[in-house]
Formats: structure tokens, C-alpha cells, sequence
């Protein structure tokens, strides 16, 4: 085997480990992360924030990091009369 080769397989595997590290949240009132802010605040750029059903009455949510934030259901997020309510202020935010 080559360097070329060795080289190749190296990077293959910290693309491998960077991927299996990449962890789910779950937002749900009643539960340890009942807030979107809240989810964002303990996620690392790469994971993935799952927003169960239901309205969250939170502004200003900056979404800081490289995640993706779905949404399970209806999903409502009240500014309560706020005109921004989402910024994002990070790359690859999906």
C-alpha cells in the first residue's frame, strides 16, 4: 500500500468517526428540553434537534451552530409579537 492509499483510508476514517459522533436532541415540553434555546445550547454543530409537536413560546431563538432542526408534527413557535424570531447566524444550518 502506498501513502497515496494510506492517506486515503485515513481521511475515510476520521469522515467515518466525525459522522458517528453526531448526536440527536428531542424538544418536548415536560421534558429535559423543553425549549428550542435549550437544545441548541447543549448541541455541537453537526447534531440533529428533533421538535416534537406543540407550540414554544420562546424569541429570540439564534440557532448559532451547524445543525438540523426538524420538526415531528405541528410545530409552533410563538415570538409573542416579536418580529424576529429565528436568527441564524451559522453556517449549514438545515
Amino acid at each position: 500500500m502506498n501513502i497515496y492509499q494510506k492517506w486515503q483510508i485515513a481521511v475515510m476514517i476520521l469522515l467515518l468517526a466525525t459522522g458517528l459522533s453526531a448526536k440527536e436532541w428531542t424538544v418536548q415540553p415536560g421534558t429535559q428540553l423543553p425549549t428550542i434555546r435549550a437544545a441548541i445550547a447543549v448541541a455541537d454543530s453537526g447534531d440533529v434537534i428533533i421538535v416534537k409537536s406543540g407550540t414554544y413560546r420562546e424569541s429570540p431563538v439564534e440557532v448559532n451552530k451547524s445543525v438540523s432542526i426538524i420538526g415531528d408534527g405541528e410545530v409552533i413557535i410563538d415570538g409573542e409579537e416579536d418580529h424576529q424570531v429565528i436568527t441564524v447566524t451559522a453556517d449549514y444550518v438545515t
